[in-house]
């Protein structure tokens, strides 16, 4: 397997070495899949921040606040 950071590097390479071991790689496609998945991490990071303060603000409200 092929670490993604190797790939986002060096893609050319990628393709090169992998055509001259026979095997057709799109790795456009790859790094069009790892900027989607990066994406979708960095909303899912954003929105536990958001969770983790809301939560942070409950435990701290007095109890008529909550």
């Amino acid at each position: 397997m092929i670490d993604i950071k190797i790939i986002r590097e060096n893609p050319k390479l990628v393709k090169e070495k992998s055509l001259g071991k026979g095997v057709k790689i799109d790795v456009e496609k790859i790094l069009e899949l790892d900027k989607s998945f990066r994406e979708l991490q960095q909303q899912c990071d954003d929105a536990r921040a958001v969770k983790n303060k809301a939560t942070e603000q409950i435990a701290k409200a007095s109890p008529e606040e909550k």
